[in-house]
């Protein structure tokens, strides 16, 4: 999520990398089996500010203030009063702002954290970068961390002996409690 507005702000960022990641919150915020304990809380509240907790009237905000968010600039979609405050977080907001060939999105097949829909629509609105599939799920790539900081530091153009070999480190983890 953060990826996204921060590289529709700063240019001088070269490449951006997006994994297992997804837009259109509605989506996420009721869909997804991790905000449920969300759905929860809303359902119990009975006064949720900018109807969180209404989905059908969500899905039709976005249905309406999504083409116009996509024909704003940074600052307009950052300070429109207008438009749903969801559109201020969401990675969809940005995605027309960015360069979409220094953009890799790596896309999780047994993600079951996040709708599929909800990583399409992303992905369809970040047309063009350079998709990556892998057979991992939302958290299970974990196992692939020395491969992708390879990944991030070929992408970054970093050839340096000294951060190849601190991947190869084992840290050793302290317990506080025997201090």
């Amino acid at each position: 999520m953060l990826s996204t507005i921060v590289g529709a702000m700063d240019k001088r960022i070269a490449h951006l990398l997006f994994m297992t990641t997804g837009g259109h919150m509605p989506k996420i915020l009721h869909q997804s089996p991790v905000t449920a304990f969300a759905r929860r809380i809303m359902s119990k509240e009975p006064n949720i500010p900018h109807d969180l907790s209404n989905m059908d009237v969500l899905y039709e905000s976005y249905r309406k203030d999504f083409p116009k968010i996509q024909g704003m600039n940074l600052e307009d979609i950052i300070s429109n009063e207008n438009t749903h405050p969801l559109f201020k977080i969401d990675p969809i907001s940005y995605a027309h702002l960015l360069d979409m060939k220094n953009v890799t999105f790596i896309d999780a097949y047994f993600d079951s954290t996040l709708p599929l829909e909800s990583r399409r629509i992303l992905y369809d609105e970040m047309n063009g970068t350079n998709r990556k599939v892998l057979p991992i799920s939302h958290v299970n790539w974990l196992p692939f961390a020395y491969l992708m900081a390879k990944y991030i530091l070929h992408k970054l153009n970093i050839n340096d002996k000294e951060a190849k070999k601190a991947l190869l480190t084992r840290e050793s983890i302290e317990n506080p409690l025997e201090k």
